[in-house]
């Protein structure tokens, strides 16, 4: 016993180093995972509970890389042998975006896994192994809420064990909680903020034609048929961390305080524009998925802050012309934006 509390010391360790040195990154998601996990081996097969936490980050838009920490649970034979084996994760995530939700979507995954094994007999004696083996799995992430996600998910860890435990393939059934970048919450809620300019509006109003007569102008005006409506045209900006898509929530926008205005007094949000920047900084392929990456987290916020209306939505990531191209220091935060525009009809 005192054997499995130093390894399950060593594995919370691990976890707590872990979360340091992914601390200063951006664009990264912590999940904690808990599961019913099953030995398949030549005796009597037990199940567990496990647990675990891991780190995923994008490469890009469809490949994310992983790593985690778990303990499969301690289980006990008929002949009275205990044991149990803690394993790691290093694994490639291929995600499937049918229907170009970055939150909801379909993956597989493999990968390895550094494992360590232990048995206990009923004399107490204990042995140990370690090894490596082979990672399969699959699942399905999807949104809670603006910065939770759940996950379901079947991993398969097969030839776990040597001659000193016994082997076993472990068969892992899991739902995750997982938070998108929690090391950077504090760096995000204490970061200076932006001050927004005062939306602007543009006012295109079509005037009557002067062959009008008075009573047709009246008429137009009581039936509310020919009289045009009053555009409104309202603008702002949304800037990011260097390599980041997180949106800094906490924020004051008056903009969209102003679109919420215009709702309310039965304007139509006729079109929304969003488009998305980063700087200079790393490959076009790159870019373009960062830039379309925080159009989309921008177009989502909108669309929920006001209500579900976007009219007709139109993104553009525009990264890809940054490729290689040197800004001044002073600049490129600037530079890591997405700028939207809606365009209201009004009464």
């Amino acid at each position: 016993m005192k054997y499995t509390l130093k390894l399950q010391s060593i594995i919370a360790l691990s976890w707590m180093i872990s979360a340091c040195c992914f601390a200063s990154e951006s664009d990264i998601e912590v999940g904690l995972k808990l599961a019913y996990q099953h030995y398949e081996n030549n005796l009597t097969s037990p199940s567990t509970f496990a647990y675990g936490l891991f780190f995923n980050t994008p490469i890009n838009q469809d490949i994310s890389l992983e790593a985690g920490l778990y303990s499969l649970g301690e289980a006990q034979e008929l002949n009275g042998n205990k044991g149990g084996f803690f394993v790691g994760e290093l694994s490639a995530l291929y995600h499937f975006n049918f229907n170009n939700d970055d939150s909801d979507r379909f993956f597989v995954k493999a990968g390895l896994s550094p494992w360590a094994g232990y048995l206990t007999t009923p004399t107490e004696e204990t042995n140990y192994d370690f090894g490596f083996s082979p990672i399969l799995g699959a699942g399905y992430q999807f949104s809670i809420s603006e910065d939770w996600s759940g996950r379901l998910e079947y991993q398969y860890f097969p030839n776990l064990g040597k001659d000193n435990v016994g082997q076993a393939d472990s068969h892992l059934l899991s739902f995750s909680f997982i938070c998108c970048s929690v090391p950077n919450k504090d760096h995000f809620s204490s970061a200076k903020p932006v001050i927004y300019p005062e939306p602007q509006e543009v006012k295109r109003v079509r005037k009557l034609s002067r062959h009008t007569s008075k009573v047709d102008a009246v008429n137009a005006v009581k039936q509310k048929k020919t009289l045009p409506s009053v555009q409104r045209e309202i603008f702002g900006s949304w800037y990011f961390d260097n390599n980041s898509s997180q949106l800094h929530i906490t924020y004051p926008m008056a903009a969209l305080n102003k679109a919420r205005e215009y709702i309310q007094n039965d304007c139509k949000l006729d079109s929304t524009k969003v488009y998305g920047y980063t700087d200079g900084v790393g490959e076009a392929g790159y870019n373009a998925w960062l830039a379309n990456k925080r159009a989309g987290r921008v177009k989502d916020y909108i669309k929920g802050a006001l209500g579900g209306q976007l009219g007709t939505a139109e993104v553009k990531a525009l990264g890809a012309q940054r490729e290689q191209t040197l800004l001044p220091g002073n600049v490129a935060p600037y530079e890591r934006r997405v700028d939207y525009v809606l365009l209201f009809s009004c009464k």
